[in-house]
């Protein structure tokens, strides 16, 4: 499958995740967001360093829409599922992340798929579809399984250490200094 096609394929699936959003579905949520941030982590990995020498101010156009779509998920993550702040947000995510599609689908694809070699795009959508798969295995892993518990080192634990060396070392008067005459 090559390139524009994925993605293609990939935004239908995206859509159909934000039908069932807005019917509250919260796990329909927790896919898409998994699935936005990955297809835009491979977007800007593989397919937009592929195709900026064809249309860098469409890319640049683009790679801002990533951004304001990015915080725009982030916003409504942090709002719960059923309030009038979730809705409202989401609605700012779905408009975003559609408008993004729009200048893709319109003015990007067509000058890639004109001007790009069919085996390159080929190459370049096999190897954005892995990369894909293992984004969202990441994404996965991140949300379900459990971390490695993380020592925290503050300033207070520097200190408590240091008294523990302190307390390893004898006192002066016990120590033997060799005379220096």
């Amino acid at each position: 499958m090559n390139a524009t096609e994925l993605l293609t394929r990939q935004r239908r699936r995206v859509r159909a995740l934000f039908d069932k959003v807005e019917v509250g579905d919260a796990d329909a949520l927790r896919e898409l967001s998994r699935v936005l941030v990955a297809q835009q982590a491979v977007e800007r990995e593989l397919f937009y360093p592929a195709v900026m020498h064809l249309a860098q101010e469409k890319v640049l156009e683009v790679l801002d829409y990533h951004a304001l779509a990015l915080r725009a998920l982030s916003r409504a993550l942090a709002a719960h599922l059923r309030s009038r702040s979730f809705r409202s947000r989401f609605a700012v995510l779905k408009s975003f992340v559609l408008r993004l599609y729009a200048a893709e689908e319109q003015g990007l694809f067509p000058r890639v798929e004109h001007n790009l070699a069919a085996e390159r795009l080929e190459r370049l959508g096999t190897d954005m579809e892995a990369l894909f798969r293992l984004q969202l295995r990441r994404l996965w892993e991140k949300d379900y399984l459990p971390s490695p518990r993380k020592r925290r080192t503050t300033r207070l634990t520097r200190l408590a250490r240091l008294k523990r060396r302190m307390r390893s070392v004898p006192p002066e008067s016990q120590q033997h200094w060799p005379r220096v005459a």
